[in-house]
């Protein structure tokens, strides 16, 4: 794909990712719920939060990957400097590391997130 071609396809993945966040789901108070209907408004509070959450991160990473791509970095792993795979790429456009290091990344972020479990008192 040609710079160009790049820029259009993440400005559409940003473009649908900030569509996607949406408004929260809608809460009316005075009503009288059994404890089913408040799980319910529980939970989509909870999905919109988490789905908001992930899309917040993936307007971020494509912002980083439009402003790589300016900056002509784009499709070089952050991390050892090597190229990153076309197919990461062609399967993740925002992509900013090569599988190896991205791998890498999310072990060492799941042991920081085992390590703040066991800090906190092995408590959620």
């Amino acid at each position: 794909m040609t710079p160009p071609e790049i820029r259009r396809l993440l400005q559409k993945r940003l473009a649908q990712a900030r569509a996607a966040m949406g408004p929260p789901p809608v809460v009316t108070t005075g009503e009288v719920l059994d404890d089913a209907d408040e799980a319910d408004r529980h939970m989509a509070r909870e999905i919109h939060a988490l789905t908001t959450t992930r899309q917040v991160a993936l307007v971020k990473d494509i912002g980083a990957a439009l402003t790589r791509l300016a900056e002509g970095d784009y499709g070089i792993c952050t991390s050892c400097n090597n190229p990153v795979q076309p197919t990461r790429l062609t399967a993740i456009p925002e992509a900013e590391r090569c599988v190896s290091c991205q791998r890498a990344h999310e072990l060492a972020m799941s042991h920081d997130d085992d390590a703040a479990f066991w800090d906190a008192g092995g408590e959620a």
